[in-house]
């Protein structure tokens, strides 16, 4: 296997595994290729915060903040906050801004879908062509980038919620990468 087809096979898997990031997002093979495609963006981006990561860190200005895994993150607000108050039910969104390094996950597994849409169509797999499309409009809507396994952040700012103003107030924490 060639250094491109490691990537796409490495960049499959961890697709397929997304449900279960914690295996596949450990290994240092799909740590390299983030760490190898690393981009400059100083587009927004958001992750909402599960109740295990709000247990672990100090979320105080001035602290460091790590995550101990490759970490997803999106240029979409809403998806964040989605994810904060539904999945995790914290209310709790964290921001990097300015200036950063990241893994542009959206783009990268877009070419890899491409590859095997236009394999399907070649040999005229029309289901799985279907199935690949599907998941191509998924990728794209999520706007994901990654960092990898653990990056530091500082935290400069903290927004905190209103609990008596607004249930679907959050509290925000804008970090930057070291």
């Amino acid at each position: 296997m060639n250094d491109l087809e490691d990537k796409y096979a490495i960049l499959s898997s961890a697709f397929v595994a997304k449900g279960s990031k914690n295996l596949i997002y450990q290994e240092d093979k799909f740590n390299n290729i983030i760490l190898n495609n690393l981009v400059e963006t100083n587009k927004p981006l958001y992750r909402g915060i599960s109740i295990k990561e709000l247990m672990k860190n100090k979320f105080v200005v001035g602290e460091t903040l790590c995550f101990d895994r490759v970490t997803s993150f999106s240029e979409d607000y809403e998806l964040a906050r989605g994810f904060s108050v539904e999945e995790y039910g914290t209310n709790c969104i964290v921001v990097i801004e300015g200036n950063k390094s990241v893994f542009n996950y959206t783009q990268e597994m877009g070419k890899v879908l491409a590859d095997l849409m236009e394999i399907c169509k070649t040999t005229n797999d029309l289901e799985r062509y279907d199935y690949l499309y599907d998941q191509m409009k998924m990728i794209y809507e999520e706007k994901e980038w990654m960092t990898e396994k653990s990056t530091k952040f500082k935290i400069v700012d903290i927004k905190y919620r209103d609990y008596f103003k607004s249930e679907s107030e959050h509290t925000v924490v804008t970090i930057k990468r070291f």
